[in-house]
C-alpha cells in the first residue's frame, strides 16, 4: 500500500515486475538518514552492478521533488497572502478615517464633554468602543460567513475542516489588533481636543 501525503490515508498501489515495465521509466524510493546527496555515488554504483546498461536519468531528494511539483501552488498560497495583507490595510485604514470624521463632526460635542468635566481617557476609550462596536459586529458576521463556506467548500478541498478554530481565532485576533490600532489614532486627536477651541467653533 501507498500512503497519500495529502489526504494521509492508504491508497492502493499495484506494484509490477521489472521485466513487464520496460518501455517504462522506473523510479526507486531509498530511506536514509542524512544528506541523501552523499549517498548518490553509491546508489549508482548499486543500480550499475545491477544492470550496467541501465540507464540512470535522475537522483534526487523527495523533498526537492515535492518542492518543484507544489512550486505553482506555493506561488499561489504568497500571492493569495499578499492580497490578504493589501485586504487588511485598506480595511484598517477604512476604520480610521471613518471614525476620524466622525470625530471631527462631533469636536464641539467634545470639546462641550470635556469642559464640563469629562476626563481625557473618558473621551478616548468611549471613542475607542463606538469604533470597535461596529468592528466586532462584522467580525462576528465574518466568523459565521467563513464557518459556512468552509462547509460549502469542504467537498472541494483536500483535507480541510469545516471549523477550524486555530484559523478562525488567529484571524479574529490579527482583524481585532488591526482595528485597534486603527482607532487609537481618531481616540487620541478627540481626547487631545481643546475645549475652549472647539467650543468656539460654529
Amino acid at each position: 500500500h501507498g500512503v497519500d501525503p495529502v489526504k494521509g490515508i492508504h491508497e492502493p498501489v499495484l506494484f509490477l515486475p521489472r521485466s513487464s515495465m520496460l518501455d517504462r521509466a522506473g523510479c526507486l524510493l531509498f530511506r536514509m538518514d542524512g544528506r541523501p546527496e552523499a549517498v548518490f555515488p553509491l546508489i549508482r554504483h548499486m543500480v550499475r552492478d545491477v544492470d550496467p546498461d541501465l540507464p540512470i536519468l535522475q537522483l534526487g531528494a523527495l523533498a526537492d521533488h515535492l518542492d518543484g511539483l507544489y512550486h505553482d501552488l506555493r506561488v499561489a498560497s504568497w500571492l493569495l497572502g499578499l492580497c490578504g495583507v493589501v485586504s487588511l490595510c485598506l480595511a484598517a485604514m477604512g476604520v480610521q478615517s471613518l471614525l476620524a470624521f466622525q470625530v471631527a463632526r462631533q469636536t464641539r460635542e467634545i470639546g462641550i464633554r470635556m469642559a464640563l468635566g469629562a476626563a481625557r481617557g473618558e473621551i478616548l476609550r468611549k471613542v475607542v468602543l463606538r469604533g470597535m462596536a461596529s468592528v466586532l459586529a462584522g467580525l462576528a458576521l465574518g466568523s459565521l460567513g467563513a464557518y459556512w463556506l468552509g462547509r460549502a467548500l469542504h467537498g472541494f478541498l483536500t483535507a480541510v475542516e469545516p471549523l477550524q478554530p486555530g484559523s478562525l481565532l488567529a484571524g479574529f485576533l490579527v482583524l481585532f489588533m488591526a482595528s485597534l490600532l486603527a482607532c487609537l489614532g481618531p481616540a487620541l486627536r478627540a481626547a487631545a481636543v481643546d475645549p475652549a477651541t472647539a467650543i468656539r467653533q460654529e
